[in-house]
C-alpha cells in the first residue's frame, strides 16, 4: 500500500485524527462551519471515529445528533465499539431521554423474536408499511 502510495479506511480515519489534533484550526474551521453533526448507527463506530468527532466536540461550536442502538451493533469485526457510546454522550452533555421504539424496515415477524431475545424498554415495535407485512 504504502509503496503505491495508497490508503485503506482505516488509514483514513488515522490521518485524519492527526490531522485535527495536529492543526486545531482545521477541526475549528469544521466545527464552525457544521452546527449540528448527525451520527446515524453510532453503535458501530470505532474509538478512532469517537476520537475524531470529540476533537471537533473541542472546539464547541458543533452540536450532535447521536443514534444508536448497542443491541444492533454488527461491525465489531470492524473495530466498532458500543460501549462507548455513553462515555461519549455524556462527554458532550447529550440528552438522553428520546427513545426510538419505530422499526419501519422490518415486518412482526421479525421484530416480535428479536424483542424476546433482547427486550427493550419501552419495546420496538414494526411500524409504517412494514407493521402491516403478514
Amino acid at each position: 500500500m504504502r509503496r503505491n502510495c495508497y490508503i485503506d479506511f482505516a488509514m483514513i480515519l488515522f490521518y485524519s485524527l492527526r490531522i485535527l489534533r495536529e492543526h486545531s484550526f482545521v477541526a475549528r474551521g469544521l466545527s464552525c462551519r457544521f452546527s449540528w453533526l448527525l451520527v446515524d448507527e453510532f453503535q458501530d463506530t470505532t474509538d478512532v471515529q469517537i476520537a475524531i468527532i470529540g476533537e471537533l466536540n473541542r472546539h464547541l461550536q458543533s452540536r450532535f445528533f447521536l443514534v444508536g442502538d448497542e443491541s444492533q451493533s454488527i461491525n465489531g469485526f470492524a473495530g466498532a465499539r458500543p460501549d462507548l457510546g455513553q462515555a461519549f454522550a455524556v462527554d458532550v452533555q447529550a440528552e438522553q431521554n428520546f427513545v426510538l421504539t419505530g422499526k419501519f424496515r422490518c415486518a412482526p415477524q421479525i421484530v416480535n423474536p428479536a424483542e424476546t431475545l433482547t427486550p427493550r424498554m419501552p419495546a420496538m415495535l414494526s411500524a409504517g408499511a412494514a407493521a402491516n407485512v403478514a
